[in-house]
């Protein structure tokens, strides 16, 4: 019994030193599609106690993205307000998972995976389509472990989970005034049953009229908030001029 459960934890401790070894070199290569130098980039992204990191389409970054989803345990009541009943298949998490990769490379859309600093991994947030070419609203989906969904840092004045999806929203609307994204609105659908996530997004600013539609995932109430332009939140380190040569990320000694 024992070993069915540290083999899991084991595997579950790897998957977190992946993600945070190479959360730097993931963020390289959009450098030059943002246009803000390597270090401004990894800056915007950091946080007070954690980062968020781009999704890839290893097998890695499936299996995590498909545990969160499936909120690892296939809790019943988990299930039931997040994925309309049941969990999600291997092939159907594995399309999705290709499909967010696609759209940060597009500049279409930001799916990021959200890492503590010690490196575990706990849970992800997407947000698109941010390049208002169909439509000028974005939507915005939050997933954080169950366990850690009330956890509060001693930095932050909200529980992580508030705290993460505001820094999402600040960060969109940073690359929004850059001319990066170009969305208007933001709106996200929640079980109108699932109070936490509710009381999460009407503190970062969002309203609901009430309406609730059926989907295919059960009933949904959508909550909306507009999108504002902030200027670029970096230090004044990372703006002097940055050298040609690439350079080591300034958190790769932490």
């Amino acid at each position: 019994m024992l070993g069915g459960i540290l083999i899991p934890l084991v595997l579950f401790w790897l998957s977190f030193s992946v993600l945070e070894d190479d959360h730097c070199e993931r963020w390289q290569k959009y450098s030059c599609k943002y246009g803000i130098p390597l270090e401004q980039l990894t800056e915007i992204f950091r946080a007070h106690g954690y980062h968020l990191v781009p999704f890839t389409d290893s097998d890695e970054d499936l299996d995590a993205y498909m545990r969160i989803r499936n909120n690892e345990c296939y809790d019943p009541k988990y299930i039931e307000l997040y994925a309309g009943g049941k969990p999600d298949e291997k092939d159907y998490c594995r399309k999705r998972c290709k499909f967010r990769v696609q759209g940060i490379e597009s500049l279409r859309s930001l799916s990021l995976f959200i890492v503590l600093d010690s490196g575990e991994l706990i849970g992800w947030i997407s947000v698109g389509p941010l390049d208002g070419k169909e439509t000028k609203k974005a939507e915005i989906a939050h997933m954080i472990w169950q366990r850690y969904s009330g956890y509060k840092m001693e930095c932050h004045k909200h529980h992580l989970s508030t705290e993460t999806l505001g820094k999402t929203i600040s960060i969109v609307e940073q690359l929004k005034a850059r001319g990066i994204f170009h969305a208007e609105f933001l709106h996200a659908t929640v079980h109108p049953k699932n109070i936490k996530p509710i009381k999460i997004l009407e503190k970062n600013g969002f309203f609901s009229n009430g309406e609730i539609s059926e989907t295919q995932w059960g009933p949904r109430k959508t909550y909306s908030r507009p999108l504002r332009e902030r200027l670029l939140q970096v230090s004044s380190d990372s703006l002097k001029p940055q050298p040609s040569v690439p350079q080591r990320c300034p958190c790769a000694n932490d």
